[in-house]
C-alpha cells in the first residue's frame, strides 16, 4: 500500500509504510521476498524521484521508527483511499 501511495501522487506518506515494513523484516532477521525485492526497490526508486534527497531520508527515518499501530493506521488510509474495504485487525481479547 505504500507503494500505491506514494507512486500515485504522495511520496512522503508512502516512504513511511515501506520503510517500516523494511526495518521489522530486518528486525525479525527476514527480508523482501526474493520474487518481489525488484518490485519493491522499482517502487521505492519512483517515489524517491519525486522527493528531495532530505524529505525523502526524513520520511525513511520516520517510517523505520514508526510503532506498528501507527503502520497499520496508514495502510488503512490507504485502502479506504482507494476505495477497498478495510477490516478492523483481530485482538487476542475477542
Amino acid at each position: 500500500m505504500g507503494a500505491v501511495r506514494g507512486i500515485g501522487g504522495e511520496p512522503e506518506p508512502g516512504v513511511r509504510p515501506l520503510s517500516f515494513a523494511r526495518a521489522e523484516l530486518a528486525a525479525l532477521g527476514a527480508g523482501i521476498w526474493p520474487a518481489d525485492e525488484a518490485d519493491w526497490d522499482r517502487a521505492l526508486s519512483v517515489i524517491r524521484g519525486r522527493m528531495d534527497e532530505v524529505t525523502f531520508s526524513s520520511a525513511q527515518q520516520n517510517g523505520e521508527a514508526m510503532a506498528l499501530d501507527r503502520a497499520l493506521a496508514a495502510v488503512r488510509l490507504v485502502a479506504l483511499h482507494f476505495g477497498q474495504s478495510s477490516k478492523p485487525v483481530a485482538s487476542d481479547e475477542e
